[in-house]
C-alpha cells in the first residue's frame, strides 16, 4: 500500500487496509511524503500499520531484492 500524507486523509484507504488485514493479506507500506516516524507519530493511525516493517518509496528496490531471494530460497510454488 502507499502511504502518502494525502491518502492518510481518505478513508477508502482505511477501509481496503482494513479489508486486507482481516483477510490476513500480507500488508506492505511503501511511504511517500513522510518517513517512519512521521507515520508512527501520527495521530489515528492504527496500531496495525505502526508495528509494520515500514519502507521509504526510494527503498523499493531493496525490499524486492529480499523478496525475489525469499522466494528463490522456498520455491513459488510454497508461497501462500
Amino acid at each position: 500500500m502507499l502511504l502518502t500524507p494525502w491518502a492518510l486523509e481518505r478513508p477508502y484507504v482505511w477501509i481496503e487496509l482494513g479489508a486486507a488485514w482481516g483477510r490476513r493479506i500480507p500488508i506492505v507500506a511503501l511511504l511517500h511524503g513522510l518517513s517512519p516516524g512521521e507515520l508512527q507519530s501520527r495521530p489515528g493511525v492504527p496500531v496495525l500499520l505502526k508495528k509494520r516493517d515500514l519502507l521509504r518509496l526510494n527503498d523499493i528496490e531493496s525490499y524486492l531484492k529480499q523478496l525475489r531471494g525469499w522466494v528463490e530460497r522456498r520455491g513459488a510454488g510454497d508461497m501462500r
